[in-house]
């Protein structure tokens, strides 16, 4: 810390030493910092390689990802016609 700072004249400010940054306290013995995973009848679990599961799932992401750029489109669409009918109504 620059010794020309404005906590230079402060009580309790250690000028001259290196910063010291407090971590989060060590767990407790009895607590698990170890998370068990978590299994439901609901899910699949499908055992695959990386490469397979982008060619399984890749085609699903695009269709999502065109009907939300889809409906992007349309809302601007809305928004400028309703934009331009205001637009008119003020003239």
């Amino acid at each position: 810390m620059d010794s020309r700072s404005k906590y230079a004249n402060l009580p309790f400010v250690a000028i001259g030493e290196r910063d010291v940054f407090e971590t989060e306290e060590i767990p407790e013995p009895e607590q698990s910092s170890v998370r068990e995973p978590l299994w439901d009848a609901s899910v699949d679990v499908i055992a695959c390689g990386t490469l397979e599961a982008f060619q399984r799932f890749n085609d699903k992401n695009l269709n999502f990802i065109e009907k939300v750029f889809k409906l992007y489109l349309n809302i601007s669409i809305i928004f400028f016609n309703i934009n331009s009918i205001h637009i008119l109504y003020q003239e």
